[in-house]
C-alpha cells in the first residue's frame, strides 16, 4: 500500500482511499487524468454513431474553444453522404470525466447546431472512450502521435532502402575496379612475354657452284 499526499490538508492518506479521513477531500478526483489537458495535447479523430457517416477532427485549445472538421465515413454507402466534409469552429468544457462539446453539424438539410455530452470510462494520453447522452459509444484516438510514429517508419523504410541501394552501388563499382585491375595486369604479362621472346636469325645464304 503506497501513501499519497492530500492536495487539501497534506496529510498522508493510502493510495487506496476515496475520501481524506482528515478534511473529507475526494483523493479519486483528484487522482483521475486531467482530460483538459489530454484534449489540448494534440489533435483527435472521434468516431461515433451520433456522428451518422462522418467521423470528428478536433483541435482543442485551453480558451474553450476547438477548430473541426467533419469527413465522411470510407465504410458509408457509396452515393448516400448524410453529414457533409466542412470546417468549424465549436466550443467545448470538462467536468472531470465528462466533455460537453458544442457545434454546427452540417447534414443534408443543411447546419444545425449540435451539443453532445459525454462520460468518458476509459482515459490515457493518446485514447479516450466513453458514451454520450443517448448511450452511443465514442472512440476517439490522437492521430498527431500516430502520423508522427508512421512518418518514423517511412523514414526509417527509406533510410534503410538507401543504405541498401549505395551497398549494392559501391559492391558494383568494387567489381567493375577489379575487372580492370585484372584487364591491366593480363596486358603487362603479354607485354612482358613479348619482350622476353629471342628475335629470329637471320638465314644464310647457302653458296652454290655457280656463285
Amino acid at each position: 500500500m503506497a501513501l499519497i499526499i492530500c492536495p487539501e490538508c497534506s496529510s498522508k492518506v493510502s493510495s487506496r482511499a476515496n475520501l481524506c479521513p482528515q478534511c473529507g477531500y475526494p483523493l479519486a478526483q483528484a487522482q483521475a487524468p486531467d482530460l483538459a489537458a489530454i484534449l489540448c495535447s494534440g489533435t483527435w479523430l472521434a468516431d461515433s454513431g451520433t456522428l451518422v457517416d462522418a467521423h470528428l477532427i478536433a483541435k482543442f485549445s485551453p480558451n474553450g474553444t476547438f477548430q473541426g472538421q467533419t469527413r465522411p465515413d470510407q465504410n458509408r454507402v457509396v452515393g448516400v453522404q448524410l453529414v457533409a466534409q466542412t470546417n468549424f469552429r465549436g466550443t467545448w468544457q470538462v467536468s472531470g470525466p465528462q466533455l460537453f462539446i458544442e457545434f454546427p453539424l452540417t447534414m443534408s438539410s443543411g447546419p444545425a447546431m449540435t451539443q453532445i455530452a459525454m462520460q468518458f470510462t476509459r482515459m490515457s494520453e493518446t485514447s479516450l472512450s466513453g458514451v454520450d447522452e443517448f448511450r452511443r459509444p465514442w472512440e476517439w484516438q490522437q492521430v498527431e502521435q500516430q502520423s508522427a510514429a508512421s512518418r518514423t517508419n517511412h523514414d526509417g523504410a527509406t533510410y534503410s532502402k538507401k543504405q541498401e541501394l549505395q551497398g549494392q552501388i559501391l559492391q558494383k563499382l568494387a567489381e567493375m575496379r577489379l575487372q580492370a585491375l585484372k584487364a591491366v595486369a593480363n596486358n603487362l604479362k603479354d607485354e612482358e612475354a613479348s619482350e622476353d621472346k629471342p628475335e629470329p636469325k637471320a638465314g644464310r645464304r647457302r653458296k652454290t657452284a655457280g656463285n
